[in-house]
């Protein structure tokens, strides 16, 4: 077992985010031919490839990482000291803020990654934060450490290498990540149909779709409806009371 997972009593909690975002590769919109079909026509055959579909595998992921603030030498995650009375989620969204200038959701459906850094002597708690396709979601210039800290994008699928040297705990945390990611974009390809969907069909609304599948918009807008029209049922009802008194 990685030493990472081994977290300790004596240590400090501090809390961080892991952000991801969608990035599919549509410029390829056809196989290549020896997936293709093969059709008679007069004396010869025409193949006709077979169109790509928009279903999600790794490779249309990305992550971001930060170099640290002390050497700036490696790649990590951004994350910080959790204040007195916060809570871990608000503490990994305002370190992820101001570390990276990104703003995003946190994926309820996959679990925090809970593991240590043994080095600084830290519990850490690292929450998989979607960035969406957005101006908003991300400062394109200055953040609170932009004057000490870089920032870039990395495709999840080969991170690993491309940071090395790499970090014991940021190691474990992006193969942690990956397996969750990999297990959950079966269920998400599932639920949104995504393998009836060409290629060529991908834009910015289907990406979108995903994105808002994905932090549970559709689900967040009824269950504010649904409390909207209880309180104002309430509020007759309260009215209808105070009229009755009268």
């Amino acid at each position: 077992m990685n030493p990472s997972a081994y977290l300790s009593e004596n240590y400090t909690d501090q809390a961080g985010c892991i952000p991801i975002k969608i990035k599919k590769d549509v410029s390829q919109l056809t196989v290549t031919s020896n997936t293709s079909t093969s059709t008679a026509i007069g004396d010869g055959s025409v193949s006709t490839p077979h169109p790509i579909f928009s279903m999600l595998t790794l490779n249309d992921f990305y992550i971001l990482l930060v170099t640290s603030g002390t050497s700036g030498e490696h790649w990590v995650f951004p994350k910080g000291s959790i204040k007195k009375g916060e809570k871990k989620k608000v503490a990994a969204k305002r370190e992820t803020l101001e570390e990276s200038g990104l703003k995003g959701k946190i994926i309820k459906d996959l679990e925090p990654i809970i593991l240590a850094d043994h080095h600084k002597g830290v519990n850490l708690t690292y929450f998989p934060y979607l960035i969406k396709d957005k101006k908003k979601s991300e400062k394109k210039s200055a953040w609170q450490e932009s004057s000490k800290r870089q920032r870039k994008w990395f495709p999840i699928s080969q991170v690993l290498q491309m940071i090395a040297p790499v970090k014991t705990h940021i190691e474990s945390a992006t193969i942690h990540l990956q397996r969750q990611l990999g297990l959950y974009l079966h269920r998400l390809n599932l639920e949104l149909n995504l393998s009836q969907i060409p290629l060529s069909d991908y834009d910015k609304n289907v990406r979108k779709s995903i994105e808002d599948h994905i932090t549970h918009k559709e689900e967040k807008k009824k269950k504010k409806k649904k409390e909207k029209k209880k309180a104002l049922k309430k509020s007759k009802m309260i009215s209808t009371e105070k009229i009755k008194a009268k």
